[in-house]
């Protein structure tokens, strides 16, 4: 099988050289999975890999497997036929990562898709492999002894472990794999300060990932004086302040994940750790939950490159999203944002900016097409400078609104989504709406909307969507939204509508989706 493999790839004059895949995933981490690897974010593992928008905190690997496709067609290094012979015979097949390619020589990664607890033969012939650069033992019931056997892996870059196997004396054994640039250990509920402090010898390593486990300062600390380019923290408990500060002292560092487990745990990193590492140094990359953003804080980062945002912009010029839900920023701090030309979307979340960064927008984002805030401080005159601009997208939420804001918003002609949840308003001053003939998209969720709010919303030329749940929407306004033509999708959970006038609108209408 080997053998054939070969030469349908010599046949095609195919090349591979050595490289090394992206082992995972926020956020990530992206942690969200880690999409991360939180995802956090990246974070980052699991979930956070979701969130933001974030980093998996394998780049590296992905940046050898470039090194490794530029690099083909050098001398390749033949694996131990006892090794390749072991692996066939137990089924694990090594392969070329990210290339899909089983049994290709060079291969250099191994993994092992079941959960498995190795025996004491097979850790032997696994540590005699002379091409495995990434080992993957996740999905292993690892043994201290077993994973001392192999230090004598002379590729051995990449080594992922997870689960409650992974103890102190297995860290121990890990620090023993001198080759080592890339550790990830995640779920390591029973790992210590005492086991963690020892991958602190490694003489190569640049990259450590911790997801799902607990660190104390003590224990970064002993990182200070190791030259990592990539720290990931994510979803850990024992995140505080001093461990901040000790992260601080690595100022070799070029991508950082900060995130505290989601979920349980305690929550004590407040915004001067932050503070720490943004006076000490700015990695290029830097995760961390945005709250902890004050007009301080923005200012010191931004003064060295970072910025808010979840696109891959490296300046300014190329900022096209800034992201700063609930942060502690203010009019003040934000002003240092006012020279983004390209932004097009702006989430703002719980940030209390009012009327006096608004009325800068036309001219800071002439593009913005984008802008979702929850509990909005603003008058109608940051509405009225929103309406300068080409705002295709408006998002509210717990907001109150007053008739002149609403006037406002209705002058806003090329939004095509509006939504005003949980917001507070006169039904009536909806009226001020049925001039936006671009609105396809309304909701109005738990909202005072009624039916005579329904009259004006029924006369939205291209509206599409509408949610109205938990309103004050009765049968008869329901029946106007229901006539609307080209209406597509309606939501009415939680109003006034009866079951009767509800059951017999669905089965006149088969063409819309209509829910309750």
């Amino acid at each position: 099988m080997i053998r054939k493999s070969l030469l349908m790839l010599l046949a095609l004059g195919t090349s591979f050289g050595l490289g090394c895949g992206d082992s995972g995933n926020p956020a990530g981490t992206t942690e969200d999975g880690e999409g991360e690897r939180s995802g956090n974010e990246q974070v980052v593992a699991d979930d956070e890999r979701d969130e933001i928008d974030t980093p998996s905190g394998n780049d590296e690997v992905q940046e050898s497997d470039t090194n490794a496709v530029e690099g083909a067609g050098q001398a390749e290094v033949e694996e131990e036929p006892e090794v390749l012979a072991y692996l066939d015979e137990k089924g694990w097949e090594p392969y070329v990562a990210d290339s899909g390619m089983k049994y290709v020589k060079p291969y250099n990664r191994l993994n092992f898709n079941l959960p498995v607890k190795l025996e004491p033969s097979d850790y032997q012939t696994i540590g005699m492999s002379k091409t495995i650069e990434e080992l993957d033992l996740t999905n292993v019931e690892l043994d201290a002894e077993g994973v001392a056997m192999l230090a004598g892996m002379e590729k051995l870059k990449v080594l992922d472990l997870q689960g409650e196997s992974v103890r102190d004396d297995v860290l121990a054994a890990v620090a023993r794999i001198k080759t080592l640039e890339s550790v990830d250990v995640a779920y390591a509920e029973n790992a210590t300060d005492d086991g963690f402090v020892k991958l602190a010898i490694l003489p190569r390593l640049t990259s450590l990932r911790l997801a799902y486990s607990k660190i104390g300062p003590a224990a970064m600390s002993a990182f200070a004086d190791v030259p990592l380019t990539k720290l990931t923290l994510s979803n850990v408990d024992g995140l505080t302040d001093e461990v901040a500060r000790q992260v601080a002292k690595i100022d070799t560092i070029e991508e950082l994940v900060l995130l505290e487990r989601r979920f349980g745990g305690d929550r004590k990193l407040t915004r001067e750790g932050v503070r720490a590492i943004a006076e000490s140094f700015v990695p290029r990359k830097f995760w961390f939950d945005i709250k902890h953003l004050d007009d301080d804080v923005l200012r010191r980062l931004l003064a060295d490159g970072w910025l808010p945002t979840r696109d891959e912009a490296t300046s300014k010029e190329t900022l096209t999203t800034i992201a700063m839900e609930d942060t502690a920023v203010t009019d003040e701090g934000f002003s240092v944002l006012l020279d983004c030309p390209n932004v097009t979307s702006l989430w703002l979340g719980t940030t209390k900016l009012t009327d006096a960064s608004l009325s800068r927008f036309p001219e800071a984002f002439p593009k913005l097409e984008s802008i979702s805030i929850d509990e909005a401080e603003f008058t109608a005159t940051g509405f009225d400078a929103l309406a300068k601009l080409p705002v295709r997208i408006l998002k509210l939420t717990k907001s109150n609104l007053t008739e002149e804001s609403l006037v406002a918003i209705g002058k806003m002609k090329a939004l095509e989504t509006l939504k005003l949840e949980e917001c507070q308003y006169e039904a009536a001053w909806l009226k001020h709406l049925a001039g936006l003939e671009n609105l396809t998209d309304l909701n109005l969720e738990m909202s005072p909307f009624d039916d005579t709010a329904a009259t004006h919303v029924a006369k939205l030329p291209k509206l599409e969507e509408i949610d109205v749940s938990g309103s004050q929407l009765g049968d008869t306004g329901f029946l106007e939204l229901v006539a609307v033509p080209q209406l597509k999708d309606l939501w009415i959970g939680e109003t006034k509508v009866t079951a009767d006038v509800y059951e017999k609108a669905k089965a006149d209408n088969p063409e819309k989706s209509i829910h309750d």
